[in-house]
């Protein structure tokens, strides 16, 4: 997908150290087939000494003629550095509209804390949540992608050993590479 909007200041705000701005957008979201689908939304940022936010939400209307089946995106990121450390947080939330009613939600969380990062990756669809955790760390100076989580209703876990030839992937009872 690629997104082409233009931003509109609607507003603006200035409270001491800190300051807010506000813009509404419009655009075209135009898939690899070819599909242009119109978009409406907001976007937002706040900035201060050592911390910055910004948040985007928009619709891609899936129909000219129709307002009640559209793609629904909101992005969150958020920056913090404080006494030389630094964190960042992303937030995707995905959902797919149609006649009205939601039909399938994504949300994407992406955590790094010094040298922590985490992932988390959720799929409502059907009456049903299936979620993944990956956890990013370091073994023995190997990199390790720890993933548990849940898919088709079943419990899974295992890890990623990341090494120069690919990935190894071992599961529960199996050897470590």
């Amino acid at each position: 997908y690629e997104l082409y909007y233009d931003k509109e200041p609607i507003g603006a705000e200035q409270d001491e150290d800190e300051r807010e701005e506000n813009y509404a957008i419009t655009g075209v979201l135009i898939t690899a087939d070819g599909g242009r689908f119109d978009v409406k939304g907001k976007y937002q940022t706040e900035t201060e000494v050592g911390e910055s936010e910004s948040e985007l939400f928009f619709r891609a209307y899936t129909s000219a003629d129709d307002r009640r089946s559209y793609i629904e995106v909101k992005q969150e990121y958020e920056n913090e550095q404080e006494d030389g450390e630094s964190e960042r947080e992303v937030e995707y939330v995905y959902t797919v509209v149609k006649d009205g009613v939601g039909q399938e939600t994504m949300t994407v969380e992406y955590e790094e804390e010094e040298n922590e990062k985490e992932l988390v990756m959720t799929i409502s669809k059907g009456g049903r949540t299936e979620e993944l955790t990956f956890e990013d760390e370091l073994e023995n100076g190997m990199r390790v992608i720890n993933v548990e989580g849940t898919l088709d209703g079943e419990r899974v876990q295992f890890r990623i050993y990341v090494t120069e030839n690919g990935y190894d992937y071992v599961f529960p009872g199996d050897p470590r590479p």
